[in-house]
C-alpha cells in the first residue's frame, strides 16, 4: 500500500502488509494521523474484495466513521470497554488459526490451513484507551508475532507528547519486539528520542520522517491521490515492502529540516497531478 512519495527520487514509499503486518503511526495533534489511517483504509478496499479483509474501528473520536464501507466492517467502538467486547471473539477466532506440530513448512508459506479474511484493526489514539488495567488490545499480546501467519493486521496512531509513557504499553513494546514499522510525523521537539535515537521535529502535516538502511524520506502532500500499485508476479497483490522509520538493524536519519525550511524537493514539485506545496516566506 502506497504510503507518500520518497523525497529522494519522488517514487511511491510502499508498505507490504503481508510482509510487515502492523504499523504504528507517531505525532503530535493536528500532525496528520488520522489522514494516514484513512489512506490505509482506502489502499485496503483497492486491494482486498469484501469477504477477504474486514476492519475493526476504535476510534474515540468518532473521526473514522465514514473510512470503511459496510461491506468491510466488522466493528467499531468509541471506548475501550466497548472495544474490549469487539477483539475477544477475534482473538478467539485467529487463536484458533495458529500452527500447529502437524503443519509443514510448505503449509507455512503457503499460508493454506486456515480460511477466512484478513483482520485489520484500526486506532486511532491509542494513548487514550489504555488504562492502568490495561488496554483493548490485550488479548492479542500473544498473537502479535505470529500475525503474518494468521491474517491479523494492527495499525494504531498514539500522540507524540508523553510517548515515553506509552511505549512502555505491552502493546506497544511487543510490537516494537516484533519489528514493527513506526511513522513518525511531525513531534514536539522537547520529547524523547523516538526511533533508533532520531530526535522529534517539528514538521508540516502529513510530511513524516522515515528511513530504512539507506536515508529515505517520505513527503506526501495534502491531497495526493496514492498511484495504482505495480503488478507483481502472478498471484501476488503485494510489492516489496519499503520499511518506515525500521528500529532494529538501520542507522536511525536525522530528518525535518528541510521540511520545516520548505526545501524539499518532493514539496515544490508537481508530481503526477497533485499541486505543489509552496515553502511558506518569512514575514518581512
Amino acid at each position: 500500500m502506497p504510503l507518500g512519495l520518497g523525497e529522494s527520487d519522488l517514487q511511491p514509499v510502499w508498505h507490504d502488509f503481508s510482509k510487515q503486518p502492523h504499523l504504528t503511526v507517531l505525532g503530535d495533534t493536528a500532525s496528520g494521523k488520522t489522514a494516514v489511517l484513512r489512506l490505509i483504509a482506502e489502499a485496503m478496499t483497492k486491494n482486498y474484495a469484501p469477504g477477504e479483509a474486514e476492519v475493526i474501528l476504535i476510534d474515540s473520536r468518532r473521526a473514522l466513521l465514514d473510512a470503511v464501507p459496510d461491506s468491510y466492517r466488522r466493528g467499531f467502538a468509541f471506548s475501550s470497554p466497548a472495544a474490549a467486547e469487539i477483539i475477544g471473539p477475534t482473538t478467539t477466532e485467529l487463536r484458533e488459526r495458529l500452527p500447529g506440530p502437524d503443519i509443514t513448512p510448505q503449509q507455512l508459506q503457503r499460508r493454506d490451513w486456515w480460511s477466512g479474511p484478513e483482520v485489520f484493526i484500526f486506532v486511532d489514539d491509542y494513548d487514550l484507551l489504555v488504562t492502568p488495567m490495561g488496554g483493548p488490545l490485550d488479548t492479542l499480546l500473544e498473537l502479535l508475532p505470529q500475525a503474518a501467519d494468521i491474517g491479523l493486521h494492527v495499525i494504531l496512531t498514539r500522540s507524540a507528547a508523553g510517548s515515553g509513557r506509552i511505549s512502555m504499553d505491552s502493546v506497544v513494546r511487543r510490537m516494537q519486539e516484533s519489528n514493527t514499522p513506526d511513522l513518525a510525523l511531525s513531534c514536539p521537539p522537547t520529547e524523547m528520542p523516538l526511533l533508533n535515537g532520531m530526535r522529534p521535529r517539528n514538521l508540516p502535516p502529513v510530511v513524516p520522517i522515515s528511513s530504512r538502511g539507506a536515508t529515505r524520506h517520505c513527503c506526501k502532500p495534502p491531497g495526493w491521490n496514492p498511484p495504482k500499485q505495480p503488478s507483481g508476479a502472478p498471484g501476488e497483490r503485494s510489492v516489496e515492502p519499503v520499511q518506515i522509520a525500521r528500529r532494529a538493524g538501520s542507522e536511525a536519519v536525522q530528518a525535518g529540516g528541510d521540511h520545516a525550511a520548505g526545501s524539499c524537493r518532493a514539496c515544490r514539485r508537481a508530481v503526477s497531478g497533485f499541486r505543489a506545496v509552496q515553502p511558506v516566506r518569512p514575514a518581512r
